[in-house]
């Protein structure tokens, strides 16, 4: 899994979060920037995207990372639900959405 997250204590968080799974982190991202050259430079099987990055939001990230030919399953995460982002999740080729706030096993589902 790549984690693109700005936030450094998110993204320790879902390392906590991840530890006792059978899934890995791979790779961290702090911008959509470094999220592109991490995808074409590590192999993993799946993306948690958060939908505020610096540069750019998770959502144009994913639709950017399609465009490119980048098929890997993604997941937004956001701080706080946002009306229709689940919508504009999936328009983007996202699977799914979920919010930081949420129990660490909705994450792991």
């Amino acid at each position: 899994m790549l984690v693109i997250e700005d936030d450094s204590i998110v993204r320790s968080w879902v390392r906590l979060c991840f530890r006792d799974s059978e899934m890995r982190v791979a790779g961290e991202a702090r911008s959509a920037k470094e999220a592109e050259e991490l995808v074409a430079r590590r192999r993993c099987d799946v993306l948690l995207v958060d939908q505020h990055l610096p540069d750019r939001l998770g959502t144009e990230l994913v639709r950017s990372l399609r465009k490119q030919g980048v098929a890997l399953p993604a997941v937004l995460m956001t701080a706080s639900a946002e009306q229709g982002l689940n919508e504009t999740a999936r328009e983007a080729g996202a699977q799914a959405s979920v919010v930081k706030s949420s129990d660490p096993e909705r994450l792991i589902e």
